[in-house]
């Protein structure tokens, strides 16, 4: 499991919810395989409430590659697990050339990795933010 849902607490429903996004990742292969050391740094993209967001370049092929890194201490709550939870059952889910490609999933005793395809430009949020598409 990505995360230890034993730990998630005494939402009644949380441990299922889990149980079945677990299920829905386990359904499409996700390359297991990657790891932190096929990954070289590159520079820092972004940052938020739960850590922050690499270009990263595969040593094997010189991809880019954008892992998001997210430390288990900030993701303590049930609702923060389920997010990062359906964040990934989602992206492993959906397949669409507007979306980004999940490339892989893995994790060490502190944090918690995803690596997506790289797509320069930003998060798609902020522009349409910009050119006032999403109304506050």
């Amino acid at each position: 499991a990505l995360i230890d849902t034993g730990s998630v607490g005494d939402a009644a429903l949380t441990p299922r919810l889990c149980n079945y996004l677990e299920a829905v990742a386990a359904a499409r292969k996700v390359p297991e395989t990657l790891s932190l050391g096929d990954l070289e740094y590159v520079t820092d993209i972004g940052g938020g409430g739960y850590g922050t967001v690499m270009l990263m370049r595969h040593t094997r092929d010189k991809q880019p590659v954008a892992l998001k890194v997210m430390r288990r201490d900030r993701i303590q709550q049930p609702k923060q697990q389920l997010h990062v939870l359906s964040e990934k059952a989602l992206m492993i889910e959906l397949c669409h050339p507007f979306l980004v490609e999940l490339v892989g999933a893995f994790k060490d005793s502190e944090r918690l990795f995803l690596a997506m395809e790289f797509v320069r430009g930003g998060e798609l949020y902020n522009f349409m933010t910009e050119v006032s598409i999403v109304m506050s």
